[in-house]
């Protein structure tokens, strides 16, 4: 019996009890501190992809050169559509909003990740944790489940809004047939892997580096938050030099997570050092 016991709690079935248990903590302490933050950030990631949307519509003068090309050349060899007026706003929703999106989102991750990790440093809360039984892994894995889950919804939140808007019909977009031709449930999926991979870069740093990820201060801006951007704007730059570079990578992506996510346990086990957190 007692075998039993201590074999439920010490299991994997126990380890990923315990783990869901103090993500689940994390994000109702996240969404208790910071909901002002988990608001504004997914507004403001509307509001500068729809500031870029109209532009590429309504004054496409405005966007730089190799931008507009992109988006004529995504209209035509992409779309098949004309590479002017609605044919450019049509391959801004599909070729570089959900790109500019990822971007965006991991920059967000970065922010989220930062302020997690800092509130439990400023509490004390960090040395209570590493000072317990409760093994690193598994509350790295926990903050890691955490941020994913801020990251994701931010990102669904934001998508869902501009779609929103693209389907008004001062827009003139049938947004549901334009999905269909730009293969809408392949982008989805690759937007959730980017963002998952920039949870991953961010949760990873500011565990693993609090003093360079600025995870140990209360400042706005670190170099983290451009780091996490890179995955998604790196994607923005491929697709913008090669829109039909989309076919495959939603593979490559989402194979990024599963080994993003062994990587990133490893390291942590590894690497971790608690003294970090300690002395600070």
């Amino acid at each position: 019996m007692n075998h039993s016991i201590e074999r439920s709690l010490h299991g994997p079935a126990g380890r990923a009890r315990r783990t869901l248990a103090f993500a689940r903590l994390v994000l109702w302490r996240v969404g208790r501190e910071q909901a002002r933050t988990l608001l504004v950030a997914p507004l403001a990631v509307v509001v500068v992809i729809g500031l870029a949307g109209l532009a590429s519509f309504a004054f496409p003068q405005w966007l730089t050169g190799p931008t507009q090309h992109a988006l004529q050349r995504g209209a035509v060899d992409v779309l098949h559509t004309d590479g002017a007026g609605r044919g450019l706003l049509e391959a801004f929703i599909t070729l570089q909003a959900p790109y500019l999106l990822a971007t965006f989102t991991g920059f967000v991750a970065a922010s989220f990740a930062r302020s997690m990790i800092f509130a439990d440093v400023a509490r004390g809360a960090m040395e209570v944790l590493l000072a317990s039984e409760h093994d690193i892994v598994e509350l790295a894995l926990a903050n890691l489940l955490a941020l994913a889950a801020l990251t994701l919804a931010t990102a669904a939140f934001a998508t869902t809004v501009l779609v929103g808007i693209a389907a008004l019909p001062a827009s003139g977009v049938d947004v549901v047939v334009l999905l269909r031709e730009a293969h809408g449930g392949t982008l989805v999926g690759l937007l959730l892997a980017v963002c998952a991979v920039s949870a991953e870069i961010a949760m990873a740093a500011c565990l693993l580096f609090p003093r360079l990820s600025g995870a140990q201060a209360s400042i706005t801006f670190s170099p983290l938050q451009l780091v996490c951007a890179l995955p998604g704007l790196a994607l923005t730059l491929l697709v913008s030099f090669d829109p039909g570079s989309t076919r495959w990578l939603p593979a490559f992506t989402l194979g990024a997570i599963g080994l993003g996510g062994a990587l990133y346990a490893v390291l942590v086990r590894r690497l971790f050092d608690p003294r970090l957190y300690l002395a600070s």
